[in-house]
């Protein structure tokens, strides 16, 4: 993280009096002109920051998305869980694909895009091409199915998102702080 995301997430900008001893202060005499611009400035740079990581994040996944070795089909006839929490076991239809065990994946019905289920790897075997997800989301209508489109995906947790979280999360919280009327600016 940067200086400009630690100040915000510090809470140095505040709406204590500005002083000596509190430099980040927003109220009293002086403390608009001294503190607006460069607290502006920081909002400005954690922008700038979050939409660097979410940039990051999608040519991540469209490099996943079209990497070949991880794009997979199933034929296996089953349905999207009721729930998170289960294991569901399918056979992958072509050879020579590079999963491993922990890769999240999601696992969506050909013939119905907006359901599907996620979650990491629990098992994989390249030579007899059985997988086993441990489902931590699901979405969509239940099915059954008969064929599978299998990719590389997200976590439900990683850290691109909870440095983004922590950034938006920041960001607010500066702007709570600095909550000023029209008559402290001027």
């Amino acid at each position: 993280m940067s200086a400009a995301s630690d100040r915000l997430a510090a809470g140095y900008y505040n709406a204590g009096l500005y002083s000596n001893a509190n430099p980040g202060g927003l109220s009293g005499k002086g403390a608009v002109r001294q503190n607006w611009t460069p607290m502006l400035a920081d909002f400005s740079a954690v922008a700038g920051e979050a939409a660097g990581y979410a940039a990051q994040a999608g040519a991540s996944a469209a490099s996943a998305a079209q990497a070949p070795g991880t794009r997979a089909t199933s034929t296996t006839n089953m349905s999207v869980p009721v729930a998170a929490g289960v294991d569901v076991t399918f056979q992958i239809q072509e050879a020579d694909k590079l999963f491993s065990k922990s890769q999240t994946i999601v696992v969506g019905a050909d013939a119905s895009p907006l359901s599907f289920f996620k979650g990491p790897i629990k098992a994989w075997n390249p030579a007899t091409r059985m997988m086993t997800v441990a489902v931590d989301f699901v979405a969509g209508a239940a099915g059954p199915y008969a064929l599978w489109n299998v990719s590389l995906s997200s976590p439900s947790d990683n850290t691109l998102t909870g440095r983004v979280a922590a950034l938006e999360a920041a960001n607010l919280q500066a702007r709570k702080r600095a909550a000023l009327t029209a008559k402290e600016i001027f």
